[in-house]
């Protein structure tokens, strides 16, 4: 392992328990860890939470991290897709880790349908699909947004709601993706459109 991992894995660990005592999230919680966790960019602080820690833990921490992601390319959004692959079938998921957390933010938060874009993508292979597909006909709940989500998303505990909709706005123009269903028939509809064209 090569030192900027060790790195990477000592900061994430000294984080996480930063979390367990506190018993929470929130961007006050993450904010002395700002520059060290820029340090290790984007995609490659955020794919290995997405490889290591609990879904729910990894989307907390996008929540609460929006210097990581506000006012860059929203194509790293597109690039952390790819990358986080393989994802796991669904019978072979031991635990609940974040593999499919950056599906559930970008559905979830943002409001745009990374599994779409994800079926559609010649770059993805068609294992992978199926897995995110197979995921999300048993979790799909996991995709739609509480109305105490939304309450959280007020730039005090959680990034502002507006930061949710820039990134959506970006996603959509600038990188294709399409608007998230937002219903539990319209999420179901659509996996079955998704499932349809592997």
């Amino acid at each position: 392992m090569s030192e900027a991992t060790e790195s990477l894995k000592a900061l994430a660990a000294r984080i996480h328990e930063a979390y367990w005592q506190a018993g929470h999230a929130g961007m006050a919680l993450f904010a002395p860890f700002k520059e060290a966790m820029l340090a290790h960019g984007f995609l490659d602080w955020t794919r290995f939470h997405l490889q290591h820690y609990h879904a729910s833990y990894c989307w907390e921490m996008l929540l609460s991290c929006p210097f990581l992601w506000v006012g860059r390319d929203p194509r790293i959004w597109a690039d952390l897709l790819r990358q986080n692959a393989p994802r796991p079938g669904l019978p072979k998921i031991p635990d609940p880790l974040g593999h499919h957390a950056d599906i559930v933010f970008l559905h979830r938060f943002a409001g745009v349908d990374a599994i779409a874009f994800l079926v559609a993508d010649p770059r993805c292979a068609a294992a992978d699909k199926a897995h995110v597909v197979a995921y999300f006909r048993y979790f799909w709940h996991h995709l739609i947004a509480s109305e105490a989500d939304r309450e959280d998303l007020d730039g005090e505990y959680f990034v502002p709601a507006a930061d949710l909709l820039a990134l959506q706005r970006q996603l959509v123009a600038d990188c294709g993706f399409l608007p998230a269903a937002q219903t539990p028939e319209g999420v179901q509809q659509r996996l079955a459109e998704c499932g349809a064209r592997i």
